[in-house]
């Protein structure tokens, strides 16, 4: 009798089974569906919100310039300088011409500077140049300046650039390097003492036939030509050793063994190094950058849009920018670093003659001395 019993309180747990897990089925479905629709509710509850309540940014009015590219708030107290500055960067951008369509939107405000950093400097009167990706950011990318349409144009110039740069044909921005210069009358002039000096310090010996005017040497030197064996053409045994020692961070992992051999003088080991590592950039991005200014400002009218538009090497990107020659652009942009030096610079005859006048007096100086009598 107790094993019968036994059989039927078996089959009724099997059979009770399949419908308590129906059960369970069912209640979880019930409470899934039910979060779904509080997931929903409140969803909806937050389209209506934004609907009837939009993001805005807490300034009083804005301008738009660059074609509907970027738009500037600013409040009460930098309307004017806010909108003397959007006007500047306004000519430039409009260089980029279609390739403005390239570009996202750019929602930048003009606030002034209230930090304490600015206090502490006393940059009183200082502005606030603040980008926001989107109008629900709340920590925007600000950039404190002085209270100069230039200036400020120049910061929002410098914001668009560097996602300008991004859309360059990918040579042309490994080339570079660097931002796009979209205003280079706003930037500061180049640095020719500088310039000069990295050239004649190169281990390179092109950067050093460069600035005696070789214009081969100099396109080796920008990155803008190329040799087979650029570890035997471009230097000799100090050079290689220099080069060497220079890109150190990058060439001891190569071989450290051959590295130590190298600075400690072997040649062979430098030529080791590297032509297993690879000769980097002889010139400097300051050094590019340069090159490409001076391609910007004899450019002309849509030189930034020619320059955007290239998608083939940095020399003929550089090239359709300036609007000319490859050859005559550098030639052009090494006078201009040369100048005053050998017998390729342009210089004025009153520079000359007043040199010579000096020259004159010492002279003349010196004989009256009593050194000399």
């Amino acid at each position: 009798m107790f094993k019968v019993l036994s059989g039927y309180s078996i089959m009724f747990a099997i059979a009770a089974t399949p419908l308590s897990a129906q059960q369970d089925l069912a209640a979880l479905a019930r409470r899934v569906d039910s979060s779904r629709q509080v997931a929903i509710a409140r969803q909806q509850t937050l389209v209506t919100y934004r609907t009837l309540h939009p993001p805005h940014f807490a300034y009083d009015d804005s301008v738009v310039i660059a074609s509907g590219k970027v738009k500037v708030f600013f409040d009460p107290i930098s309307a004017t300088l806010a909108k003397a500055a959007a006007a500047e960067a306004d000519k430039h951008l409009q260089e980029l011409g279609s390739a403005l369509d390239q570009l996202p939107t750019f929602l930048i405000a003009v606030v002034p500077d209230s930090s304490r950093l600015a206090a502490q400097l006393g940059n009183i009167g200082a502005v606030n140049v603040q980008y926001y990706a989107s109008v629900t950011q709340r920590t925007p990318v600000r950039t404190s300046t002085e209270p100069d349409a230039k200036a400020i144009a120049y910061v929002i110039l410098s914001t668009v650039g560097n996602f300008a740069s991004l859309r360059l044909a990918p040579r042309v921005d490994h080339w570079l390097s660097g931002r796009i210069p979209l205003a280079p009358t706003l930037a500061a002039k180049p640095d020719w003492g500088e310039l000069r000096l990295s050239m004649v310090s190169s281990p390179s010996r092109v950067g050093r036939s460069c600035f005696v005017g070789d214009v081969h040497a100099c396109l080796l030197y920008l990155g803008l030509d190329s040799v087979s064996d650029p570890a035997h053409t471009l230097f000799d045994s100090t050079g290689r050793r220099l080069v060497v020692e220079y890109d150190a961070g990058r060439l001891r992992y190569a071989s450290r063994d051959s590295y130590t051999r190298c600075v400690n003088g072997n040649d062979d080991a430098c030529l080791a190094v590297l032509d297993l590592a690879g000769v980097g950039p002889l010139s400097s991005p300051y050094v590019r950058n340069s090159l490409l200014v001076e391609a910007l400002s004899r450019g002309g009218s849509h030189s930034l849009e020619r320059l955007m538009a290239s998608s083939g090497s940095p020399g003929n990107a550089i090239a359709a920018a300036a609007n000319e020659p490859l050859d005559s652009l550098v030639a052009g942009w090494q006078r201009r670093i040369n100048a005053g030096f050998g017998t390729s610079a342009n210089v004025p005859l009153s520079i000359v003659l007043s040199s010579l006048v000096c020259i004159g007096i010492c002279a003349f100086l010196s004989l009256r001395s009593s050194r000399w009598r």
